[in-house]
């Protein structure tokens, strides 16, 4: 079976990758062929000049103390990160369509936050609005983020998971949201972060040996 996956792949974020690479081999390990699905990728790692030129001159200041405060001092760190980040994308993410026409047996949308409306905005693609053609569509641990949304986002939301054969989500606040709609409550179900589809035995494969021998903590700040 050809399965698409509808996810952030491509960000240059920890969570975003790791997610999507569990799903994509979990999918791989039950003998389907998995491809990522991406419109945007190209769009968002190329400099668009015209957007500089059409920025206000208080956007165009505070972009070059973001510059020249923050981000020249750590260019050779952040370099070296992209690059890590490039590469680990590239080994295991890198079958990638960006054929939006392209035919599927089964489209999954998620995880992470591919329904923030604060990160992304509704994009139509991660909605399965549009994009490529499938009969069956489902969502795997997908993620809002914090639950902010009006009227006409329900309108929207209620419109694209009504041809979705079945919803799966991360957050309960959402599964109570969808939970309380005739239409969509024997679709919906929720699940944790698949990450934890991968066993440590799975996860272990792509880890290089520890190389600190003494005890050790390990400090994760978001910002």
């Amino acid at each position: 079976m050809l399965v698409g996956i509808c996810t952030v792949h491509f960000a240059h974020n920890y969570g975003a990758m790791l997610q999507a690479y569990a799903l994509k081999t979990y999918i791989e390990s039950k003998g389907h062929k998995v491809v990522m699905v991406d419109k945007r990728r190209k769009q968002l790692t190329k400099w668009a000049p015209k957007s500089w030129l059409k920025s206000s001159f208080k956007e165009k200041i505070m972009f070059l103390k973001y510059l020249y405060k923050w981000y020249l001092p750590r260019y050779n760190r952040l370099v070296r990160r992209e690059k890590n980040f490039e590469s680990f994308r590239k080994k295991y993410l890198d079958n990638t369509t960006y054929n939006l026409n392209e035919q599927f047996d089964l489209i999954i949308y998620g995880s992470d936050q591919i329904w923030s409306k604060f990160n992304y905005g509704f994009d139509k693609l991660w909605w399965g609005v549009e994009g490529p053609s499938t009969r069956n569509k489902i969502s795997y641990a997908a993620s809002m983020g914090v639950l902010d949304i009006d009227e006409n986002d329900y309108s929207f939301i209620l419109n694209a998971l009504m041809s979705f054969s079945a919803i799966s989500v991360r957050e309960d606040d959402l599964y109570q949201e969808l939970l309380n709609n005739k239409e969509l409550k024997d679709k919906v179900q929720r699940n944790i972060d698949p990450i934890f589809l991968l066993t440590s035995t799975e996860w272990n494969k792509i880890i290089k040996p520890n190389q600190i021998n003494a005890p050790y903590i390990l400090f994760y700040d978001f910002q």
